[in-house]
């Protein structure tokens, strides 16, 4: 039996990271919008804890894991194991955990209750012939709740009030049986083996996201426009869900291998075998028939992975060694997926499907600051949106290959050398098929007076004659907003040189220096500096511009150029002094570290946009749907494009641990170790968050023509730090940590 606790209070700082009460005027402001930018400060202001910036919320991570495990041998062919993990977090405030924090929302009480029984029955058939059956049975209980009411208010990259992913009542409630077998034969120079497994997992999510409704405002300013005068709807967006809350869905996971070892020579091995995967999906459970993607779910049946390894000892006596795989393997569409493709049909049915809407203030429906909706209205049917799987959309696919040489140097230590590479297809990625292509050109300016032009899709707001109407209306179904496509046509590459010397442990003394060289590139997403890839569990990825995916290469925001590891364990032998208390002082002791190195990675230099609208030569008003092409709002869409994706590089990272240990033996049975860790033991400030708004448009105006370039205007924050969280617990800053193991 093995039982671990942790009870952890971790005071949560907020801060003003994003310089919300501090930007967002222009530079010759009027007395208006100086009174509007005070009042919208001195709100936000007090929406901190205490009233102001830099100050503590109490938070903790509590949580207790006792696991209880049994060997039976049941007889002299068979073995039984087996056991149970039982796991029980909760924290207060621990939904975000950063040790700093730059907005008051999005947080709130965490917890976590895990069951798990596993039982394995090894089976010795002949002398050459031996099976292994696995079962597991598990019970995955988490949920969430936030610390604020009202709806989430987004001013810039601050925010507060309810998230809006909370709450999650049960986010998972998912049971889980497994079953596993493995069958391994020696046969001469043959090493056979063949298996298959059966996964089953039902899920309930219950999580009503975003019922509590969202507005978005690019700036203090806008946001004290409407506090002082909220019929003036001065925020860029709203946003709010209706219907259902959630759902149960049930996959099952099935596979199957055969695989060979073949020595065929006393130097020479060759791997070789194949694996299938299939996953069963769920039965669409409320379809729409005016969007036939959400009629049936694409299930993959072809996922054939071959792969195929060789080791060769050149000379024959372990010094030199050649080695070489090439694998096919497949991912699976993860369950938060198939929940939205679900749950997000487009009905208008509150009772068949999870409505979302998005509304401009231009739009009949869209309340006042800081209503919200009290039902799904019906004038805002034209703008429910769904998400859907495409119809042909399949598993994610990587193929790797991995060539190394590996030579001793002495007796005990090696150097290797190591290409890697990886090419992954059928990656998930997310397009809007209810978005008009662009036919507007649209001009914005910088700040030096030089201009980019870029497409833009925008419909009427304003007929020529003077009648309001949705923007929805100019889609290409007038009846739906944007209907969100989860497709499988992203790409990522990864190149990697690896270089390696180890040391075995001997004389006490272990150790490794390690470096790798590597580029990382992809077609989707935007980094944050911290290697944050674009892909979630409910859903794809963005394309910069869907219109031209191909376009879109470029680093991933997972690329590291550099990276090296020094490590170093020393654990010398006992040995005697001469006297019991000298034995006592010098032995039981040990000693390992690790220094880290590491280049920055990527992130986006992004433009924070409101509405965009315009007076076209037809006399019509236009407005786009949003962001830099009218392709939406989200950073991965909003890149400034003169300077590309994930094209600035964070800072390098350099990082010691260290840990001392001292072992005691009280008796033959009973053994302690105190241990004494030290992490980032330097306290190197290790950034991997940065502020990346480089530039906010000025607002149009219902008269401003189309030919009129928006002008842009720099942020001075702008590449500045925002965050250095890390695991486990949220900070990179120096933690020394004291634990004491009991062994009997």
């Amino acid at each position: 039996m093995n039982y671990d606790q942790q009870i952890r209070p971790f005071p949560l700082l907020t801060s003003d990271t994003t310089n919300v009460l501090t930007t967002g005027l222009p530079t010759n402001p009027t007395a208006a919008q100086r009174a509007a930018f005070n009042a919208g400060v001195a709100f936000l202001r007090a929406e901190f804890p205490g009233g102001a910036p830099n100050n503590a919320v109490p938070r903790t991570f509590n949580q207790q894991s006792p696991l209880e495990k049994f060997d039976w041998i049941i007889n002299s062919k068979n073995i039984l194991t087996g056991n149970y993990n039982y796991l029980r977090f909760d924290g207060q405030n621990a939904i975000q955990t950063p040790a700093v924090l730059g907005n008051v929302g999005r947080n709130g009480s965490n917890d976590v209750r895990v069951d798990s029984v596993n039982l394995r029955l090894t089976s010795t058939l002949s002398p050459t012939l031996v099976n292994e059956a696995r079962f597991e049975w598990g019970r995955d209980l988490e949920y969430e709740f936030s610390n604020m009411t009202g709806p989430q208010v987004n001013v810039g990259s601050f925010s507060y009030g309810t998230a809006t992913f909370l709450p999650r009542a049960d986010y998972p409630d998912e049971h889980r049986t497994q079953f596993v077998d493995n069958l391994s034969k020696l046969a001469g120079s043959h090493a056979i083996k063949a298996g298959f497994e059966f996964n089953r997992a039902t899920d309930l999510l219950n999580n009503p996201a975003d019922f509590a409704g969202d507005y978005s405002y690019t700036n203090a300013l806008s946001f004290g426009e409407d506090l002082l005068n909220p019929a003036s709807k001065n925020y860029t967006s709203y946003a709010q869900s209706f219907g259902l809350p959630g759902a149960t869905l049930t996959t099952i996971d099935w596979a199957w291998y055969v695989q060979d070892r073949w020595k065929i020579r006393h130097n020479l091995t060759l791997n070789y075998g194949v694996r299938w995967d299939f996953q069963q999906l769920p039965a669409v459970q409320h379809p729409n028939p005016a969007i036939p993607t959400t009629l049936n779910l694409n299930e993959s049946a072809g996922n054939f992975g071959p792969r195929v390894g060789a080791a060769w000892d050149i000379l024959g006596n372990g010094k030199t060694v050649i080695r070489a795989i090439y694998a096919l393997v497949y991912g699976r569409t993860s369950n938060g997926v198939l929940y939205n493709a679900l749950t997000e049909t487009g009905l208008t049915d509150p009772s068949q499907s999870t409505i979302a809407i998005t509304a401009q203030p231009t739009d009949s429906f869209s309340p006042i600051f800081p209503n919200v909706l009290p039902s799904l209205p019906a004038s805002a049917t034209g703008s429910v949106s769904s998400f859907r799987l495409a119809s042909n959309f399949e598993n994610p696919r990587v193929q790797e290959i991995n060539a190394g040489i590996t030579r001793e140097l002495t007796p005990g230590t090696t150097i290797s050398a190591s290409y890697v590479f990886t090419y992954a297809d059928r990656l998930p990625a997310t397009i809007d098929s209810n978005l008009p292509g662009p036919t507007f050109q649209r001009a914005y300016q910088l700040a030096d007076g030089t201009t980019f032009t870029v497409p833009f899709s925008a419909g009427v707001i304003r007929t020529a004659a003077g009648q309001t109407v949705s923007v929805n209306l100019s889609r290409p179904n007038p009846n739906f907003g944007a209907l969100t496509l989860n497709t499988s046509i992203a790409q990522s590459w990864y190149n990697a040189l690896l270089v390696e010397v180890k040391r075995r442990f001997v004389h006490g003394l272990s150790g490794g220096i390690s470096y790798t060289f590597a580029k990382a590139e992809s077609t989707t997403g935007t980094g944050d500096g911290g290697g944050t890839g674009g892909e979630g569990p409910f859903g794809g990825a963005n394309f910069q511009n869907q219109f031209n995916p191909g376009a879109n290469k470029g680093p991933s925001p997972l690329d590291q150029r550099h990276r090296g590891n020094v490590f170093v364990v020393f654990q010398p032998a006992k040995f005697e002094t001469g006297s019991a208390i000298g034995n006592a002082i010098a032995n039981g002791w040990g000693l390992s570290g690790i220094f880290t190195a590491e280049s920055g990675r990527p992130y986006s230099p992004v433009i924070s946009l409101g509405n965009l609208q315009f007076l076209n030569t037809d006399g019509a008003l236009y407005n786009g749907f949003g962001g830099l092409r009218g392709q939406g709002s989200s950073n991965d869409r909003n890149i400034v494009p003169t300077l590309g994706r994930d094209s600035i590089y964070g800072d390098n990272n350099f990082r010691v641990d260290l840990r001392i240990s001292r072992s005691f033996h009280l008796t033959d049975r009973l053994n302690i170790q105190i241990f004494a860790e030290a992490f980032n033991l330097f306290n190197h400030a290790n950034y991997n968050g940065y502020n990346a708004t480089e530039f906010a448009s000025t607002a149009t105006t219902a008269t401003t023509p189309l030919s009129q370039p928006v002008p842009l205007v720099y942020q001075n924050n702008f590449g500045t730090p925002n965050n250095d969280g890390s695991q486990p617990d949220g900070t990179n800053a120096r933690r020394l940590q004291f634990s004491l193991r009991l062994r009997f």
